[in-house]
């Protein structure tokens, strides 16, 4: 079929607009793409950043708070705190400061009440978190364990902040005194103002944050 000039040229000008909107189309595509994937590398090197403050932050901190503990130890501390609060999407300057009140850093830490390690965990707590998978021998040295003990205790508290509709206070409050007292109202004034010492560090550790 022959062609006449008119209509060659509008078919050069479809074809011509095909070709653009292909071209246009893929650059849009490409570009979008790039966007996504610089977005992605800067949050990976946000996160990185945020990871790195955490730890330069919390080193100086506790070998400020507990001199005896060895390199290994400081940076196990941090390292196990970090990673079960991005388990739980918390602030891992809650669950240090609560590591801070509840022991002084210290993964040996033995309470009047028998409480032990990082997060001051009674045996019968650890014992029934653990579904009594381990003897009570085999759980008090588990407990001087600083990976341990800060997963069994972080697990706990959060467990506590679920079961007060996430409540941060309150869970703090259920993790030092027993839920039953917490649904009870029979909080005993030495639990709040253990729970004020922690929100106080918190917030000191914090302000910069903010």
């Amino acid at each position: 079929m022959k062609l006449d000039r008119k209509s060659l040229l509008w078919t050069a000008f479809y074809v011509l607009c095909l070709m653009a909107g292909f071209l246009i189309g893929g650059k849009t595509t490409a570009c979008i793409g790039r966007k996504a994937e610089l977005r992605k590398r800067n949050n990976v090197q946000k996160s990185i950043g945020v990871e790195q403050r955490f730890f330069a932050k919390t080193y100086n901190y506790i070998s400020k708070i507990n001199k005896k503990l060895t390199e290994d130890e400081k940076v196990c501390i941090i390292k196990c705190v970090y990673d079960a609060s991005k388990r739980y999407n918390r602030d891992p300057y809650l669950y240090l400061s609560l590591e801070k009140v509840e022991s002084n850093f210290n993964p040996k830490a033995l309470g009047k009440h028998g409480e032990r390690g990082l997060w001051q965990i009674k045996l019968s707590t650890a014992l029934k978190l653990s579904s009594n998978l381990f003897a009570k021998k085999e759980m008090k040295t588990l407990l001087g364990d600083i990976y341990f003990n800060t997963n069994l205790g972080s697990s706990y508290l959060e467990l506590m902040i679920k079961r007060f509709d996430g409540n941060v206070s309150k869970g703090l409050q259920a993790y030092n005194c027993g839920a039953s007292n917490v649904i009870k109202g029979k909080i005993p004034q030495s639990t709040f103002s253990h729970v004020v010492k922690i929100m106080d560090i918190y917030y000191e550790l914090t302000k910069e944050e903010r």
